[in-house]
């Protein structure tokens, strides 16, 4: 039971991380607007690209994982109904 929730909460950790890793880069998009100049402009240019491109990989990150943690949850189920019901055979 306590090791069940201990890895529930390691789960939630780990999708908190991917999710703060989307917000953070999706507000680096919007870092040009606050910054002006000429010679910078090229440079922002590249890191709106690459803060969009990192922003995409935590969101393809988040979703693998929390598929993975679902079926994680359903296998665990799965096994501890298997087990209950084998035990309880004679």
């Amino acid at each position: 039971m306590l090791r069940n929730r201990c890895s529930s909460l390691r789960s939630v950790i780990v999708a908190e991380f991917y999710l703060f890793g989307i917000v953070l880069f999706m507000a680096f998009q919007f870092v040009g607007q606050f910054i002006m100049g000429g010679s910078i402009e090229k440079i922002l240019g590249q890191f709106v690209l690459d803060a969009a491109f990192a922003t995409n990989v935590f969101a393809v990150l988040l979703v693998l994982y929390v598929a993975q943690w679902a079926l994680s949850i359903r296998l665990s189920r799965y096994t501890n109904d298997l087990s209950r019901s084998g035990s309880s055979a004679p």
